[in-house]
C-alpha cells in the first residue's frame, strides 16, 4: 500500500534540521545507540548496507492505515495540539498492541508525539522502535536517525552524530541521517573557515 511505505521522517515532519538553541558538541544524557534486529551492532563499522525488506500482512496493512488517516487529517489541517498528537500516538499503539513487530507503528507513535515537541515521548517511543525483537530492520534504521534528528534540537551534536552513523549502517539510503551528516559537517567548515586547512578538505571531500 502507499500510505504504508510513506513513512514520514523525523526531519521532514519537524521542517529539517533546525537547532533548538545552545547548541554544544555535549551528548550528555544520550543513550549509546542499541543494536539494531537483523542489522549490524550499533557500535559497529561494518560498512554501510540495505536491510532485507520486510513482509507486511493485510491485517498489519489496516489496522496502520486507520491510524495513520488520522494522523494525516491533521497534517492536512495543521491542526496538532497536544491532545491531537496524543490521540494519534494512542492510535499507533493501539496498532502496535495487535501488532507488536510492526515497527513503522512503533516509529509513528514518536512522530505524533514530535509534531507537538513533545520530545521526551517522542524519545521513548523511537527507542522502543528499535528495540523490537524480530521486526523491520529498516524501520528500526529510521527510528535512530528521527533519535538524531530529536538529539540534534536539544543541542546534543555528538549523540545526533552516533545515531545518524548508526542508522546508515543498517540503511546507507536513508537521506534524512545523510542530510544531518552533512549539515554537521557544514557546521564544522564553518567553524574552521579555512579552505587551505586539512580538516576543512577531508569535511568538503
Amino acid at each position: 500500500m502507499r500510505k504504508l511505505a510513506l513513512i514520514i521522517s523525523f526531519t521532514a515532519a519537524c521542517g529539517g534540521a533546525q537547532k533548538s538553541g545552545g547548541t554544544t558538541t555535549a551528548s550528555n544524557g544520550v543513550p549509546p545507540p542499541p543494536p539494531i534486529s537483523g542489522g549490524v551492532p550499533g557500535n559497529d563499522t561494518a560498512p554501510e548496507k540495505v536491510a532485507p525488506k520486510v513482509e507486511v500482512s493485510k491485517d498489519e496493512r489496516n489496522d496502520y492505515q486507520g491510524a495513520y488517516q488520522f494522523f494525516e487529517q491533521n497534517d492536512k489541517s495543521h491542526s496538532w495540539d497536544a491532545a491531537a498528537c496524543k490521540s494519534a500516538a494512542d492510535k499507533f499503539d493501539s496498532v502496535i498492541s495487535s501488532h507488536p513487530k510492526l515497527v513503522v507503528a512503533q516509529v509513528m507513535v514518536g512522530t505524533s508525539y514530535a509534531r507537538c515537541g513533545m520530545w521526551g515521548d517522542a524519545e521513548k517511543a523511537y527507542l522502543k522502535a528499535t528495540q523490537i525483537q524480530g521486526g523491520d530492520p529498516v524501520k528500526e534504521a529510521m527510528a535512530l536517525s528521527n533519535l538524531g534528528e530529536l538529539y540534534y534540537r536539544q543541542g546534543k551534536v555528538d549523540g545526533a552524530r552516533q545515531y545518524w552513523e548508526n542508522a546508515l549502517k543498517t540503511n546507507g539510503k536513508l537521506v534524512a541521517a545523510r542530510v544531518g551528516l552533512a549539515s554537521l559537517d557544514i557546521a564544522q567548515m564553518h567553524q574552521i573557515n579555512n579552505p587551505k586547512d586539512q580538516k576543512w578538505k577531508d569535511l568538503e571531500q
